[in-house]
């Protein structure tokens, strides 16, 4: 990847997973886990997904975005 050195690769990924975790509350890895978890749910046992609030589904551990 190309950054016209003004930034390395790692400290952009630095920068996302800080700012992730500000927004989310959560590490990207973390998120996408659980994002993966609740897609499988959903195709396994559509009931039980369900069963789970939307609003709990769709937001972070922490309560969602900030500002939102």
């Amino acid at each position: 990847m190309r950054l016209l050195g003004l930034a390395s690769a790692e400290l952009l990924s630095e920068m996302l997973e800080a700012e992730h975790q500000a927004v989310f509350g959560e590490s990207v890895a973390t998120r996408q886990a659980r994002k993966s978890a609740l897609t499988e749910l959903k195709e396994t046992d559509p009931d039980a997904y369900f069963a789970i609030p939307a609003v709990e589904r769709s937001l972070s551990k922490s309560g969602g975005c900030k500002g939102h």
